[in-house]
């Protein structure tokens, strides 16, 4: 589904340079006013030129040029949208160069608070109250740290810090803790800092898609990070059960990326009903089986909050998710999603934050 939004965007963005070709040709035109047909060649050619340097960013970054072109074609189409709107009201439309200087305005400004929330994150804090006696837990937990994507080892270290700060009970990691762009040195790194973080019942860790990677081209394997991993104290669960404490059962699932992972009735029919139980599910993906087996809490991550509007919004239209973002309730089990702490390829997000969470259970 997702090869094919991208060919969608592809073809988009194709679209999208012809037409902006076409304004920026508008746009000399109204400085030079170029009547005759050599004028007219003349507008082309020059507004090739910032077309052309558009064109080339997003060859050399295309997850920087081609979203930042694909944004100032949309605005610009607005603005044009309006022109018409105006000229129907008033009978004379705005000239084009303000339409253009709106557009890269816009643009600039939405571009640049989507890589503000992309590369600063929050802390996002929920409050649970359970129906079961258990005695009271925090929870630090994030996803999609993507590291080497967005920040380097050196960068989750600061994280790292912070989340401690948050005084931890437990530390659980929805999965995509590396990316398939990571190199060695920050795995390792990484692994290093998630070892030395203090909580009461450690880290504890399930995998993504990302974590098991697309290809071969990493100077590392994933079970050279699931060594790392354990070799730093954290525990992995791969379709695992793990009793935390007298109250508390935390079941890890394998990410859906794997055939033969375990259905959640067969790991949920090993745990205790009387304790409270919270299921690491990377993708949200399968609510109503893990709603129907009596799940307390499930926590995943995946989606990045929806990284950019409507990419999330279609993903729940068309069934990919089961929710893109924040906490629901099926039943008697509660599901949260989390926005992630870091982002894969395009570094930009748009109404969402990156983020780790702070889940008090009572």
């Amino acid at each position: 589904m997702f090869f094919v939004l991208f060919i969608v965007m592809f073809i988009v963005l194709i679209i999208g340079f012809v037409y902006l070709l076409t304004r920026f040709r508008r746009l000399v035109a109204q400085i030079y006013a170029p009547e005759n047909k050599k004028g007219k060649i003349l507008a082309y050619v020059f507004a090739g030129i910032p077309l052309l340097g558009l064109i080339i960013w997003s060859i050399i970054s295309p997850y920087y040029g081609a979203v930042f072109s694909l944004h100032l074609m949309i605005f610009w189409l607005f603005t044009d949208i309006a022109a018409i709107i105006i000229r129907l009201i008033v009978k004379r439309p705005p000239v084009h160069i303000s339409r253009a200087v709106i557009a890269l305005v816009l643009t600039v400004i939405y571009m640049g608070a989507g890589y503000f929330f992309a590369h600063h994150v929050f802390e996002t804090d929920y409050k649970i109250n359970s129906s079961k006696d258990v005695e009271p837990l925090r929870i630090v937990m994030f996803a999609d740290s993507h590291v080497g994507a967005t920040f380097d080892a050196e960068g989750f270290e600061k994280y790292v810090k912070e989340m401690e700060e948050a005084g931890p009970d437990v530390v659980l990691i929805a999965g995509d803790f590396v990316d398939d762009d990571s190199c060695r040195a920050d795995m390792v790194r990484s692994c290093r800092a998630l070892g030395q973080m203090k909580s009461t019942y450690g880290v504890i860790y399930v995998n993504g898609n990302h974590d098991k990677g697309y290809s071969n081209f990493r100077d590392f394997t994933y079970d050279d990070l699931i060594s790392e991993l354990k070799a730093n104290g954290v525990i992995v669960l791969e379709d695992e059960i793990l009793e935390l404490n007298d109250s508390y059962t935390i079941v890890g699932r394998l990410d859906m990326a794997y055939e033969d992972r375990e259905d959640i009735g067969g790991l949920m029919s090993k745990t205790s009903p009387d304790k409270y139980t919270i299921v690491l599910d990377h993708q949200p993906r399968d609510y109503d089986a893990e709603a129907k087996a009596s799940c307390d809490l499930v926590l995943s991550g995946h989606t990045h909050g929806g990284q950019m509007f409507p990419i999330g919004q279609f993903a729940v239209l068309f069934g990919i998710n089961d929710a893109t973002y924040g906490q629901k309730t099926i039943g008697n089990t509660d599901f949260i999603v989390t926005s992630g702490l870091g982002d894969w390829a395009i570094p930009y997000k748009t109404f969402c934050i990156s983020e780790y969470v702070v889940i008090d259970i009572a």
